[in-house]
């Protein structure tokens, strides 16, 4: 076998492939500040062995534990997995045709491949990290998040290494809608609260839960408050700003108007201008944070600086007056800290498979046993070999037998490990269910974007270096522009009896007066959107999907999270305050919306992806087999095609409309084979 990594001799993969020890558990630790050692990029050659080793640990377990691994998926099977597992959809009808009337060998790792190099993986991945930086378009419902969004979906296009990216996001500073600086939106997301901002850091990167550690000594772990601090004072003074160049003055104005002077409204915009525009991250130069006046413990006093230390193993000192933030993220990211590299692993590992090899996944303590701890070591050292390069990383897994095994469709015993016999079935996801659905009517719809951030870029270019005066005179144009849009609003409304009582040339003169008045008012309103105001803006920006003044795009592309009410918040898409809030959770409101919800009316319209494929079907046989290889990727059975011809032949009216309907409504589809 090729030796896989520099400093990882073949006796040691030996005796990880061959050695467990009895019982459900190993008593091998989790790695945790050990060095890892010299490694180096995986050449294709060594991701195949990569990925047959991490077979073998696998197979191993499973030996030990007297268990057998499921069989082997069909093309089917692994079609629909792979779609859903990396680019978050179903196979349009075309690509399930493709990849099923293939004989060309090694078609799976081409699929894989394609799919990993995606769009739609882009947007899928987007979804998996949103929920784990709690990412919103109004961060905190106040600050526009339309650029760190933007910053996070380039990030994740150019396949950026996942060390770079935590730097990146750690290290951030300068304007929040400056081009390319989207990152600032991770320390705005949490503005005014820096200890909350580092117990999710140490969650997210870490899979360590030191919050408990604000108030008191962690109760269940070993972190004390003062040991929070210390780490807390890397970044906690990272400071927000909300100032424009012309800001100061003209706040010196305001203050100093005469009642009346300047209109309530106009104060209502400049104070919103600088909820927008004028947001900036400042970096910290001092390296220390007094303890809390309520500090409670003897080893130091209430109000005593202390100096940031990293929680485990040791990081550079800070120079004076430099900001810590580079060191923390130099600490945080280094192959010295296994914990990092461990616990992204392990994060895809779940994503892939189901359950964490360590679950759960962000709750990393002294205690903790990976349920196989060769594994977790090894797709340890294989993150690191891959230089965090994360799409690499999913190629090993998705290449591996294990996870082109048939799912594991049992029950899991609460308190027992679970041993890979494949892929636990699983419910998809609100973005999944949402993007499978829009595949059945839109045509490209990995192709199709929503707003991304340029109109809110272009809006602080054009602003940022305004004075005083040019400001207000902004601000004012902005309040007039809204009011001449209500009168307009007025007029429209006073048209409304003489429509009423109209007919012939006069209905039609009304009706056109009508529509030039909602034109104008809507191009008023445009003008007096401060986030749209000064910028370029043609019509229809950001709205360039599908039907419903572009609301049928995917999950990635619509507003974050998506309002109370919409389809995805129905099928538990998470709110983004928490992190990996999505729920998975059936209801009886997500039956009723599939059932009689706006979804299915779209499904057989004449101009979608669907209905244009029946259409080309030249009888009812033909016509079941496209149902079902556009909604279940497969192909049906003798029984259920046979059962659908007949359905078909006798209601020839709405006969298919209903076997889409059932297929739909049915178990098979909410689930990732």
């Amino acid at each position: 076998m090729r030796q896989l990594l520099v400093g990882l001799p073949l006796l040691v993969l030996a005796i990880a492939v061959a050695w467990r020890p009895a019982g459900s558990v190993h008593a091998v630790p989790l790695p945790d500040a050990a060095p890892m050692g010299a490694v180096s990029p995986l050449s294709a050659a060594e991701l195949a062995d990569a990925a047959a080793i991490i077979d073998r640990l696998v197979d191993a377990d499973l030996a030990s534990a007297k268990q057998k691994p499921n069989p082997r998926t069909t093309d089917e099977q692994f079609l629909r997995r792979a779609y859903l597992a990396l680019v978050g959809r179903i196979p349009t009808v075309d690509e399930a045709q493709a990849f099923l009337g293939s004989s060309v060998g090694g078609k799976r790792d081409v699929l894989i491949d394609r799919l990993l190099a995606s769009e739609g993986h882009v947007l899928h991945a987007y979804t998996f990290w949103a929920d784990l930086l709690r990412v919103q378009t109004r961060l905190g419902d106040r600050y526009p998040g339309q650029n760190y969004i933007a910053w996070l979906k380039q990030s994740l296009r150019d396949n950026k290494p996942y060390d770079q990216l935590v730097r990146e996001l750690v290290t951030a500073q300068g304007a929040l809608l400056e081009k390319g600086n989207g990152a600032t939106g991770f320390y705005i997301r949490d503005a005014g609260m820096p200890l909350d901002h580092m117990a999710t850091v140490a969650q997210v990167f870490l899979g360590t839960q030191i919050g408990c550690a604000q108030c008191h000594d962690h109760p269940f772990d070993t972190w004390t408050r003062k040991q929070f601090y210390e780490f807390a004072a890397y970044t906690h003074g990272a400071d927000l700003q909300k100032e424009l160049p012309g800001g100061k003055e003209l706040r010196q104005r305001m203050k100093a108007a005469k009642d009346g002077e300047i209109p309530l409204e106009v104060k209502k915009v400049i104070q919103n201008l600088s909820n927008s525009v004028a947001v900036r991250v400042k970096g910290t130069m001092t390296s220390s944070l007094p303890l809390p006046a309520d500090y409670q413990y003897v080893d130091a006093k209430p109000g005593t600086p202390v100096a940031a230390t990293a929680i485990f193993g040791s990081a550079a000192p800070v120079a004076a007056r430099h900001d810590p933030r580079p060191v923390f993220a130099t600490w945080l990211t280094s192959p010295e800290n296994p914990r990092f590299a461990t616990v992204i692993a392990n994060r895809l590992w779940k994503r892939a498979f189901g359950l964490g090899l360590i679950e759960p996944v962000d709750a990393i303590t002294d205690e903790t046993v990976a349920s196989n701890p060769a594994l977790m070591e090894f797709l340890t050292r294989v993150m690191v070999s891959v230089k965090f390069d994360l799409r690499r990383f999913e190629q090993v897994l998705c290449t591996t037998q294990a996870w082109q095994r048939q799912a594991t469709v049992a029950d899991l015993v609460p308190g027992e490990a679970y041993h890979v016999a494949g892929p636990l079935v699983r419910r998809l996801s609100a973005e999944q269910v949402w993007d499978s659905l829009l595949t059945l009517y839109i045509a490209d719809l990995d192709s199709l974007t929503g707003e991304d951030g340029s109109v809110q870029v272009a809006f602080y270019e054009s602003v940022k270096d305004k004075t005083a005066d040019e400001l207000l005179a902004m601000a004012v144009a902005l309040v007039d522009a809204r009011q001449q849009a209500q009168q307009l609003q007025e007029q429209a409304k006073a048209l409304k009896p003489k429509l009423a009582a109209a007919k012939g040339e006069e209905l039609r003169t009304l009706r056109a007066k009508q529509r030039e008045l909602e034109e104008q008012r809507q191009d008023l309103l445009a003008k007096a959107d401060i986030n749209r105001y000064g910028a370029t803006v043609k019509k229809g920006d950001g709205k360039k999907g599908g039907g419903r003044n572009g609301q049928l795009l995917r999950a990635a592309e619509l507003p974050s999270p998506a309002p109370q009410g919409h389809f995805l918040r129905t099928f538990g898409q998470s709110d983004r305050e928490v992190i990996d809030n999505a729920s998975a959770n059936a209801a009886v409101t997500q039956a009723l919306t599939l059932l009689n919800g706006p979804i299915d009316g779209y499904l057989l319209k004449n101009d979608g992806v669907l209905a244009a494929t029946l259409a080309r079907a030249t009888d009812h046989a033909s016509r079941v087999r496209v149902v079902y290889l556009s909604i279940l990727s497969r192909h049906p059975t003798p029984s259920e095609l046979a059962l659908g011809t007949a359905y078909l032949a006798r209601y020839v009216d709405g006969g298919v409309q209903d076997l889409a309907w059932s297929l739909i409504n049915g178990r098979e589809f909410l689930f990732s084979p």
